[in-house]
């Protein structure tokens, strides 16, 4: 590492410190926005039953959002941030009456896969040592 670096370095470590004692004011902040569960719930008039059948979680993981003892991640809080913009896509929408009714049920990404039955396989021999 050449001096220059070196100093630009040593300049960064002794700005930071200033910023952690309070001497100095960042020159930016990042935060991430966090959902309010509870506050999305109660605005859309759900039981937390209701809600959290709708976002796919249990009612367990929805009541330590609200609690505060977790917080949500990951899909979790894109999702919560969804519904918070676009509340109407949790709404359950009646079906059109031009959409075709189904004659057969159509597989789905959640359908089960069956596997073929394994082969029965014979129990090993034992081995009959014979007299010497």
């Amino acid at each position: 590492m050449n001096d220059e670096l070196f100093a630009e370095l040593l300049d960064s470590v002794r700005e930071a410190k200033a910023i952690m004692r309070g001497e100095m004011a960042p020159s930016r902040v990042t935060g991430m926005h966090l959902p309010d569960a509870k506050q999305i719930r109660e605005e859309l008039g759900l039981s937390q039953d209701q809600f959290a059948q709708r976002l796919g979680v249990q009612v367990a993981t929805l009541r330590n959002w609200e609690q505060g003892r977790r917080k949500p991640t990951g899909p979790a809080r894109v999702l919560l941030s969804i519904v918070q913009q676009r509340p109407d896509v949790l709404t359950p929408t009646a079906p059109t009456p031009t959409a075709p009714t189904p004659t057969a049920p159509t597989p789905t990404a959640l359908t089960p896969i069956t596997s073929a039955p394994k082969p029965h396989r014979a129990a090993p021999r034992k081995r009959q040592t014979q007299p010497a």
